[in-house]
């Protein structure tokens, strides 16, 4: 997460799959230890709403994008 943060300067980070599911319970810490780097400004931050679906979402979108 500091490597993305310290390279693209996201103005958001989106948390999906597995580790949505312990979303709640490495967030607090995350958070902390993100305050304390003094390259860039901590992004929101946010839990996926479709969890461990989210890629089979992604691929029927993208099925459907590139057969249209």
């Amino acid at each position: 997460v500091i490597n993305v943060c310290s390279l693209w300067k996201p103005t958001a980070l989106v948390f999906g799959g597995k580790v949505s599911n312990k979303f709640s319970l490495f967030y607090p810490k995350l958070v902390t230890h993100l305050k304390k780097q003094r390259f860039f400004d901590v992004p929101v931050m946010l839990e996926s709403e479709f969890k461990d679906d989210a890629g089979i979402y992604g691929g029927l979108i993208y099925t459907k994008l590139s057969t249209s």
